[in-house]
């Protein structure tokens, strides 16, 4: 649910987060974390953009750990506003911690 205690949704993030093309327009700083290595890096949209398409979303997307050697964690994605705001829905998180 995030600090705020609201359900967040696609519909009540900002609309330059819902493309790669819309972020690197808006000049966007995304970061890829992983909660059990507890690494953050950053992520580059252009190279996301020219494989993916600019109409690909980073909303609800997660891929296994590649930052750490034998990590089995899973990589999540955040934009900076002000402070770094998280890439999914409260569906998602919800979804992801029951293992699905």
């Amino acid at each position: 649910m995030g600090n705020s205690g609201r359900i967040q949704t696609r519909q009540n993030m900002p609309a330059w987060v819902q493309t790669v093309g819309a972020m690197l327009a808006e000049g966007c700083e995304v970061r890829a974390m992983c909660q059990v290595c507890r690494r953050w890096e950053p992520v580059d949209l252009a190279k996301i953009a020219a494989a993916k398409g600019p109409d690909y979303s980073l909303i609800d997307r997660r891929s296994r750990c590649r930052f750490t050697p034998g990590c089995k964690g899973w990589v999540r994605f955040a934009y900076l506003l002000g402070v770094f705001r998280p890439l999914w829905t409260t569906a998602a998180a919800e979804r992801w911690m029951r293992g699905s």
